[in-house]
């Protein structure tokens, strides 16, 4: 599992969604399409998931 962060080019939104592997998303903010993970962390478990969403 991956805990992907985005970050919008068209309206600067920052958002956190988790995936099982590196994916596009879609802005929550602006609706922008196919938005690229600014960084990714690979999560072992649902501790690891926990800690770095809390972060």
């Amino acid at each position: 599992m991956f805990l992907n962060h985005y970050e919008c080019p068209r309206c600067d939104g920052a958002w956190s969604d988790s995936w099982f592997c590196q994916v596009d998303d879609d802005c929550p903010h602006c609706g922008l399409r196919h938005v690229s993970p600014e960084n990714s962390l690979e999560c072992d478990d649902a501790a690891d998931y926990a800690q770095e969403e809390a972060a």
